[in-house]
């Protein structure tokens, strides 16, 4: 198949000599003395074994070994010539490792690849992946040692490579015409599909429908007919993506194509019901990585750099819609005005507390009024003990409280009263009689009686709307602020994402409204003796 010329960034083909380089580095050894009996025994128990084939040939993947997942997958691929294999993994979990790389060379070197097909989101990312695979061949020295020079010709910057033993290797890009793809009178016989949904493409089902067609039309039908190994790996971004299609389970019931072999990971587990995980961040004493690799701590730090929401699709296939109710384009961003010059000011605080829990969001907005404006100043959204909250509650206050040295604004504190009991008061009370504080916040009570939480979130949401909920644009990297951008966005009454955030703000707009009615203007606010509450 000739193809045309590919164009690939100067930033790929740095990487790329890098990642080359460090290929050489990790597999260059000093020779082994065996004789050439013992050397072909040793090839022969390992082209057997795909966990001993891939630590023995690839040191540099190979820092914790395989997880049960990865030798299952790739043993199963190699022992049917016909298979259609989805590896559902997590984010971080080899998906492109052990499909790109790996397991075709663990089929060449048993005599099962004929030709390799990978199709990427564009033609330029499909040359990338498939640069990875032409690394181990150019410069991988314990493969070539026992498997003798591999290139002949061509580079993956032009999407096409051919191996000495005259096996061709081609990227494609997302519905690229596969067709009249062959080496003489052989037709490729291994297919890699990686990671072909985008954020763009799975919010148009008429796009994924083509894609559908496509993979299963002009791209499979370019295979060898005397058999072909198909995969497909990702993670689930959308319920409706090219991935969900290909399995089947599109809709909550639908059955799974029953012709698909689908292995689908979570990056972590229970322990004790072997279920995956449900609740973030994860509890060392109760949830397991699915890979030794991770430890819970590590995957825990990655999940506090983005939000919930991200981590939950990322890492457990679980997608959660947005804009059901809030639609992203009603959050509208601009500088905060000066304290002065709003009506009122608040700090609500959520705790969403439960003894001997870190689960849940600890939510605290601090919301300004002017006129018919909302503007949320600054936010604190995270899964975290309630100390931490309790001493940014503080830090805020230390900084809203003066202005000029002479002037104070009052930035009331409020805090759901449900949760007012001794055990939490306790952490103010302590942090206040730190040294560097000496002092109590003064905490109030809302003591209403609330409606239906999801009920009363809902009903402000014609307030973002109609342009009335402005965020601080100087917080706009803020990872409090974009915890709590994306539940409000991603609220909905089925989705079970946390809505501490959303909650907060609805109990500060109810403050604030209460404080326009009453059309008291509190201007002046010191450090308050503490009523106990």
């Amino acid at each position: 198949m000739a193809k045309s010329k590919v164009k690939v960034d100067e930033e790929a083909i740095r990487s790329w000599n890098y990642h080359a380089a460090s290929i050489t580095n990790a597999t260059t050894r000093t020779a082994i003395h065996e004789t050439k009996r013992d050397k072909s025994k040793r090839i022969d128990r390992l082209k057997k074994n795909y966990s001993q084939f891939s630590q023995y040939y690839f040191p540099h993947y190979a820092e914790a070994g395989n997880a049960d997942f990865h030798n299952e997958a790739g043993e199963t691929i190699k022992n049917d010539a016909n298979i259609f294999a989805v590896l559902e993994w997590p984010r971080g979990h080899a998906k492109s490792v052990h499909a790109d790389v790996i397991v075709p060379l663990y089929l060449k070197v048993n005599n099962l690849l004929s030709g390799m097909v990978l199709v990427g989101k564009s033609e330029s990312d499909a040359c990338s992946l498939l640069g990875d695979i032409q690394a181990e061949l150019q410069f991988n020295e314990i493969f070539k040692a026992d498997f003798g020079e591999q290139m002949r010709q061509g580079s993956w910057t032009e999407g096409q490579f051919t191996t000495s033993d005259g096996i061709e290797f081609i990227a494609l890009g997302r519905k690229q015409s596969p067709r009249g793809i062959r080496n003489r009178d052989k037709r490729p016989n291994y297919l890699v599909i990686d990671d072909i949904d985008d954020d763009e493409l799975v919010e148009n089902e008429d796009r994924v429908d083509k894609v559908v067609k496509w993979i299963r039309g002009a791209l499979l039908g370019a295979l060898s007919l005397k058999g072909a190994r198909k995969v497909m790996v990702g993670n689930r971004i959308h319920p409706k993506s090219v991935l969900a299609n290909i399995v089947g389970d599109v809709d909550e019931g639908t059955p799974k194509n029953e012709i698909i072999w689908h292995s689908k990971i979570y990056a972590a587990y229970n322990k004790h019901t072997r279920l995956p995980s449900d609740t973030l961040p994860l509890d060392p004493e109760i949830d397991i990585p699915a890979w030794n690799y991770y430890t819970i701590a590590e995957l825990n730090r990655r999940f506090s750099e983005m939000t919930s929401r991200i981590a939950w699709q990322e890492y457990f296939h679980r997608f959660i819609p947005t804009g059901k109710i809030f639609k992203p384009e009603w959050i509208n961003w601009r500088p905060s005005r000066p304290l002065v010059e709003y009506e009122h000011l608040v700090a609500y605080f959520d705790p969403s507390w439960k003894a001997g829990s870190n689960n849940d969001f600890k939510a605290i907005v601090i919301m300004g009024k002017h006129k018919q404006y909302y503007d949320i100043i600054k936010a604190f959204t995270r899964q975290c003990s309630i100390g931490v909250a309790v001493k940014w509650i503080y830090d805020q206050y230390e900084i809203f409280k003066p202005l000029d040295g002479t002037q104070e604004v009052e930035c009331q504190i409020w805090m759901e009263a449900i949760f007012m009991q001794e055990m939490l008061l306790d952490e103010f009370t302590a942090e206040g009689l730190q040294p560097t504080r000496n002092y109590q916040v003064n905490i109030r009570g809302d003591y209403r009686s609330k409606p239906e939480k999801k009920s009363r979130i809902e009903n402000i949401s014609p307030l973002w709307e109609r342009g009335f909920v402005w965020y601080n644009e100087a917080e706009k990297g803020s990872r409090d602020m974009k915890e709590l951008i994306d539940q409000t966005i991603g609220f909905s009454f089925t989705n079970g994402i946390h809505d501490d955030g959303p909650d907060a703000c609805e109990g500060a707009i109810f403050l604030l409204n209460s404080f326009s009615r009453s059309s008291t203007n509190h201007r002046r606010m010191g450090v308050r003796q503490s009523r106990g509450y």
